[in-house]
């Protein structure tokens, strides 16, 4: 809160957070896919932030498990949207889980999942909705956080701010 409050935002149910994402400015280079969770949240203090960065960073993102399939989710990345046009960000960079992975990690490689999922062969549970959203997967990312569920692979996405996002509105000058 202290480094970016703008940029955590939560959903409520009267008083009770039902969803939150984190998120933080980065200058972020396209030509490095080397990155891993614990370098963007350094420790959980999050100190990666650069006031002055030109990308908004969506370090995480949850809804809790009695409200999913609400659109609390969708409603998150409106509101990141909407924060990168107010702030005039160049868009949304995250890394996208691939949940779906871990039940088929056994008869395919993480690269032919990410393929078949980019493809619209395979839908996964967290990158196909995060696609439908309008975010563009640019690699495959090895190595980025210790979840077994996807055997340890996430997928760099990006969300440019010409993008509409269904929910987001951008402020209509005076």
């Amino acid at each position: 809160m202290e480094l970016f409050p703008e940029g955590q935002l939560v959903a409520v149910d009267g008083s009770r957070v039902v969803g939150a994402t984190t998120t933080l400015r980065l200058h972020f280079d396209f030509n490095r896919f080397d990155h891993t969770f614990a370098d963007i949240i350094q420790g959980g203090w999050l100190t990666s932030h650069e006031p002055t960065g030109d990308w908004l960073y969506g370090a995480d993102i949850c809804t809790h498990p009695d409200y999913r399939c609400r659109g609390i989710g969708g409603a998150l990345y409106a509101a990141r949207q909407q924060l990168v046009w107010d702030l005039s960000l160049k868009g949304q960079v995250t890394a996208g889980m691939i949940p779906g992975y871990g039940a088929v990690k056994q008869a395919m490689s993480a690269q032919d999942y990410y393929l078949g999922v980019v493809s619209g062969a395979i839908i996964d549970p967290t990158l196909s909705m995060q696609m439908k959203t309008g975010f563009e997967p640019r690699a495959l990312l090895a190595n980025y956080l210790n979840d077994p569920v996807c055997d340890n692979y996430s997928v760099l996405l990006v969300l440019d701010a010409s993008k509409e996002v269904k929910g987001a509105t951008r402020a209509v000058p005076l």
